[in-house]
C-alpha cells in the first residue's frame, strides 16, 4: 500500500470540506463569513441553528450554491457525501458565481445603506434633545 497515495475519509471529508464555506448566521440574517463567501462565489454551508438564540433561521437565500444543514454531525457528514460533486461544480460555475455576487449587492449593501441612515437619524434626535435640554 502506497501511503502517500492513499487517501483515509478524513482526508476525503476536508478536500470536499475546503470546496464550502461553512458559515453561522443570526435568526434573520446570514452572518458576515456567509456573506463574503457568497460576494467570492463560493458555495456555503449554513447551519440551521442561530448563533444568538440557538432556534432555527428564519430566512432563507434561494441560491443553488447556498445550502442549509441540520448541525448535527450525522446530517452534516451525510450532506457532504451526497452533494460531493455539486458543491465542487458550484464552485466553478460562472452563472453561480455571479448570481450569488449580485444577491449580496442587492439585498445586503442596501441593508448597509439603511442602517447608515438609521444611524445618522439618531444621531441628529439624539443633538436636537440635548439642544433642548
Amino acid at each position: 500500500r502506497d501511503v502517500e497515495r492513499s487517501r483515509g475519509l478524513g482526508d476525503v471529508y476536508k478536500r470536499q470540506a475546503s470546496d464550502i464555506v461553512y458559515g453561522y448566521a443570526g435568526t434573520y440574517y446570514p452572518g458576515r463569513i456567509v456573506l463574503e463567501a457568497l460576494s467570492a462565489g463560493r458555495p456555503v454551508l449554513i447551519l440551521n441553528k442561530s448563533l444568538h438564540s440557538g432556534g432555527k433561521i428564519k430566512f432563507r437565500i434561494s441560491l443553488p450554491n447556498v445550502f442549509i444543514v441540520e448541525p448535527s454531525s450525522k446530517d452534516l457528514a451525510e450532506f457532504l457525501l451526497r452533494n460531493k460533486n455539486s458543491i465542487a461544480h458550484l464552485s466553478r460555475d460562472r452563472e453561480t458565481i455571479i448570481k450569488s455576487r449580485y444577491y449580496v449587492v442587492k439585498n445586503h449593501s442596501l441593508e448597509k445603506q439603511l442602517m447608515r441612515d438609521l444611524w445618522l437619524i439618531l444621531k441628529a434626535t439624539s443633538n436636537s434633545q440635548r439642544r433642548c435640554e
